[in-house]
């Protein structure tokens, strides 16, 4: 194990020389810490008999907080909720389920389309909802990026994809490498 120290850089080995500590690698610098909740309002997409399609394609962004102008990395976390929004008696997607880290994009819902026409088919994947949270230009955001399509049927039937509103519980520390 040894210690290093000279230039403006301070290097630790363990017994085997591997680098366990290098302040030329940058540190995380927190600016900011925010905390809070936000709800993404309820998405509905429908098909009824002949071609009459009401798809969503959402790409939102909504601001949390200001920040440090220079901050640009996130890292923290965030709880997601849905209630008591169940299918098949589930919850809808990762809902409930924990903790996630914050650092990267949050895939919700990925699930491919399928017709009353064709049972248990299932055809490309209409169906999707992520989140992303962003730092930059001194503001915390929330990207929603939906895209909902209902089912297709030949028959006189209608149909309808719901994501209920998404419940975010975030702790987030913004800030820079230095």
């Amino acid at each position: 194990m040894g210690f290093f120290a000279n230039n403006n850089r301070i290097l630790i080995r363990d017994e085997d020389e591997h680098i366990m500590f290098d302040t030329d690698e940058g540190l995380f610098a927190g600016t900011d810490f925010i905390s809070g909740t936000k709800v993404m309002p309820q998405r509905q997409a429908t098909w009824s008999s002949g071609t009459n399609f009401s798809n969503i394609n959402v790409d939102d962004t909504y601001t949390l907080g200001s920040i440090n102008p220079n901050a640009d990395v996130v890292v923290g976390s965030f709880f997601v909720s849905t209630g008591a929004f169940t299918i098949l008696g589930k919850k809808f997607g990762a809902s409930d389920q924990g903790w996630f880290a914050a650092g990267g994009t949050y895939v919700h819902l990925m699930l491919g389309g399928n017709s009353p026409s064709f049972g248990d088919a299932t055809w490309h994947c209409d169906n999707k909802a992520a989140y992303t949270f962003l730092a930059g230009g001194g503001l915390l955001q929330l990207n929603e990026r939906v895209g909902l399509r209902a089912a297709v049927s030949f028959s006189p039937v209608n149909t309808t994809i719901t994501l209920p509103p998404v419940t975010f519980q975030y702790k987030i520390f913004c800030g820079i490498f230095v």
